[in-house]
């Protein structure tokens, strides 16, 4: 019998915890088995021990445990007598051949020699050890505990090996979806929160290396395949077999690919957006899932980013050569435990690409406004327990400990866990716009901290975060303990990484992102040429190009840069003090993705702002809150004579610095929206999602008037370039086009109010005629527009009328415009 004791080290930050516990299943780094009869086994913990290490008599067996915890892990062992011949085994499931000088019968086995080959030849094993002379030797798993055996018998060499290594599958599970989207709409304020979408790949070739294995072939060579697919498809006369490089022809009639003296199969398919499988066999589960690419949109109004989450591409140029790895794969094979509850993970692989977080404040409450509605503090304050806390309360204080306990003494083997490194793009902007801030009351504080402080100085753009690999490798613990140490690894990854966002606060210029830049550009400077070197002249000559490219980019994008966010910081807080909240959105809605011709329209719109802002502005405020109100709107328009000029003058210098940084960056890239916004329409119900009108809907809302007094309710595209719309909406209809100097859409003609029409637009060749009231009586028209065009007579005679025609580009166009200007004319809105 063995006596033993389990000692579990833990270390935190504020102290050390040292746990004895009991000999449990698992806890003993392995048992070592000697199957031979009259053969000697001797090992030891390492090669580097000096020791003539311990001996296992034959037909025993024993524990073996680490003699020193501290130097490295391996079990050393040989047969004694040949301390010249010494195998070394890492405690993985694994097995081996070795041979002995004279192997006697086997005691114990009812089946002759022959017997037992034929049953390992049917097993799809082969031994290259003359089975006269041989051994064999097996490192498995016995429920938690791992078993060295050390055998002269074949049969038992079979049986102690892993069942998935003999066995085939019995059932196997595939699902996939090419493409799946996911909104989120607050149906209760009637506004879109967000759009999920997950895409597969574009056409990817692959060709076969060995059986299971399919390799992608590089971009530019799927240029050259996908051209002569096309022309086969239309069948056009081609001669097979195509050279795509030197020494690799394609013949895609037999679908083979030729590399040098080889010939493998070719294969024309797709990455799904979601696959996923389940492979199951008698003793272990096999189950693998991966996401082609992610996406996740802001849909809000004016977001301050368009995207929450997204997929980095690869900017770098070896990688770009190849289709992009999928977003998300992971893989895990498991199996059950023959003696106990737990499971046995014999392998688990976490892989997820480069991935950029933009987060903001409106979208975060917007969320939390979707899942919980209106928050209220004594909702917060009600104390509700659950089945697990009532159970609690009925136990002593003795069996609550023992029962918390019980919940996480089910212990698991985990063979090789691995979470590969993650990178993370990281951009934070706490400026919250949304003026019902009462229906987060509880959020208060939250609020008055940021108005404080000043949420303009809390903004960080493209922080770039490093969190390393996680390895477990052959542990046996609970899965309270794993996620503890998931936990744990994370956490002080993050705090590691926190100087970073301090550091990357774009008041202080982001200095943590220029000496990054700067490193990576002094680091592809001497690392392309060399690599490029490694492939011929022309080659190094290209990498020498791109590395200095890429050094000087880093430098003067990198000043650049960090002065661009010091104006913009700047440049936002002096207006923010001068603008309303309308105003700032607007404002920000325009501003934001435009280039040197956009900065100079707004530092004109900021310097003619703020010179007629003197006299608006008291207007406004006397409006709106009377002799408190002229007064509020009077310091306003004086302080926006100084400050707007200012703020216009420093975006305009951080618009120029992004062009700069742009010009000389390398590897840049731009994620966009993948659709503008839902458009509800005018009774506010949700239906079924429409491009066109969302489209209509994203422009009418960014126009500076009408849209306090009106609602959107249809468009016709008038010409593409510049982008002209004809809008309608509940009172009128107008046309609109997209500036060219600021990015953002202006009022082209006002149109026609639908409480002036007369008579329903009429059409002639690409012409609109419509018959308006005018003149002292036109207070009439509200008659002849709401109650019908079949008025009366005398009711008639007493309006003035005039007629305006519009030239529209084309008879289709102003066909679909009259129809849907006589639709919106005729409802009561």
């Amino acid at each position: 019998s063995t006596s033993a004791v389990v000692m579990d080290v833990n270390v935190t930050e504020l102290c050390k915890v040292v746990t004895f516990k009991p000999l449990f299943s698992g806890s003993i780094p392995c048992v070592m088995v000697n199957h031979f009869s009259h053969q000697s086994i001797k090992f030891k913990q390492n090669i580097e021990d000096g020791s003539d290490g311990r001996q296992l008599h034959a037909g025993q067996c024993t524990v073996f445990t680490w003699s020193d915890p501290c130097k490295k892990r391996e079990l050393v062992w040989w047969l004694d007598g040949k301390m010249d011949s010494k195998h070394i085994i890492t405690m993985k499931t694994d097995h081996g051949t070795f041979e002995v000088e004279d192997t006697p019968d086997v005691e114990g086995s009812d089946q002759s020699d022959e017997e037992a080959r034929d049953q390992v030849k049917a097993g799809g094993i082969e031994s290259s050890v003359d089975p006269d002379k041989g051994g064999y030797w097996v490192s498995f798993l016995d429920g938690l505990q791992r078993v060295i055996i050390f055998t002269p018998d074949p049969y038992v060499y079979k049986i102690s090996q892993h069942p998935s290594l003999v066995e085939s599958t019995t059932t196997q599970i595939t699902a996939s979806l090419v493409a799946m989207e996911l909104s989120l709409v607050n149906v209760i304020d009637g506004r879109d929160v967000a759009n999920l979408r997950l895409t597969g790949s574009q056409i990817v070739w692959e060709y076969q290396k060995r059986r299971n294995k399919w390799v992608a072939v590089s971009q530019e060579h799927v240029e050259i395949l996908e051209e002569f697919y096309k022309k086969l498809s239309n069948k056009e006369e081609i001669k097979f077999p195509v050279p795509l490089d030197k020494d690799i022809e394609a013949d895609l009639e037999k679908m083979i690919l030729t590399i040098g003296k080889n010939t493998h199969k070719l294969r024309r398919t797709f990455y799904e957006g979601f696959w996923a499988q389940a492979a199951l066999s008698k003793s272990e589960t096999k189950l693998s899932a991966r996401i082609g690419t992610i996406q996740l949109d802001n849909q809000l109004f004016n977001p301050i980013f368009d995207n929450v989450f997204h997929a980095v591409p690869s900017v770098n140029e070896i990688a770009r050569k190849y289709p992009p790895k999928p977003f998300f794969d992971v893989s895990a094979v498991i199996g059950p435990t023959e003696h106990s509850g737990g499971m046995q993970y014999q392998y688990f692989e976490l892989l997820i690409q480069k991935m950029a977080f933009n987060l903001d404040l409106n979208f975060l409450f917007a969320l939390l406004d979707l899942f919980t509605g209106f928050i209220k503090k004594e909702q917060i304050s009600e104390f509700k327990l659950n089945e697990l806390d009532r159970a609690d309360l009925k136990l002593s204080l003795q069996n609550v400990v023992y029962h918390r306990e019980a919940r996480h003494i089910v212990s698991s083997y985990f063979g090789v866990f691995k979470i590969h490194p993650l990178s993370i793009i990281l951009s934070l902007n706490f400026s919250y716009t949304d003026s019902d801030q009462q229906k987060y009351s509880l959020f208060g504080p939250i609020f008055n901290m940021l108005k404080s402080f000043g949420a303009s100085f809390i903004t960080t753009d493209d922080i770039s975060l490093q969190l390393s690999m996680l390895l477990v490798e052959n542990k046996v613990m609970t899965w309270h303990k794993m996620i503890e140490k998931i936990k744990q690894h994370y956490i002080q990854g993050g705090i590691g990484q926190a100087y970073k966002i301090v550091l990357g606060l774009d008041v202080l210029g982001n200095p943590v992102g220029f000496v990054t830049g700067l490193a990576s550009g002094t680091k592809g400077l001497f690392y392309e040429p060399f690599e490029g070197a490694l492939l011929g002249p022309e080659e190094f000559v290209q990498g020498l190009g791109q590395g200095v490219h890429g050094f000087v980019g880093a430098t003067i994008g990198g000043v650049a840069d960090s002065a661009g966010k010091i104006a913009d910081t700047v440049g936002s807080a002096a207006v923010s003090l001068v603008l309303t909240e309308e105003e700032k959105q607007r404002r920000e809605a325009t501003r934001r993705g435009g280039g040197i011709i956009s900065g100079l329209g707004h530092f004109t719109s900021d310097l003619v702002g703020g010179v007629t802002g003197v006299v608006s502005k008291p207007v406004t405020g006397a409006k709106e809150g009377g002799i408190a109100g002229f007064f509020t709107g009077a310091g306003r328009g004086v302080a926006g004579l100084f400050l707007r000029p200012i703020g216009g003058t420093f975006d305009l210098l951080n618009v120029a610095l992004d062009s700069v940084k742009k010009v000389t960056t390398r590897g840049d890239y731009d994620i966009s929206q993948l659709r503008p916004s839902r458009c509800f329409g005018i009774d506010g119900v949700m239906q079924v999602y429409s491009y066109h009108l969302a489209t209509g809907n994203a422009a009418f809302l960014q126009l500076d008037k009408f849209t306090d007094t009106d609602m959107y309710f249809n468009h016709v595209v008038l010409k593409p370039n510049p982008l002209t719309f004809l809008i309608v909406t509940t009172n009128r209809f107008m046309i609109i086009s997209k500036s060219s100097l600021t990015g953002g859409w202006q009022v082209d003609h006002v149109g026609v109010q639908f409480a002036e029409m007369m008579s329903s637009a009429k059409v002639d060749e690409n012409t609109v005629t419509i018959t308006v009231a005018t003149g002292r009586d036109s207070g009439l028209h509200g008659i002849a527009s709401r109650i019908g065009w079949g008025i009366t007579g005398s009711v008639k005679s007493q309006i003035k009328s005039k007629t305006k025609t519009f030239q529209l580009p084309s008879k289709e166009i102003a066909k679909e415009a009259a129809k849907i200007i006589n639709e919106a004319s005729k409802v009561d809105f």
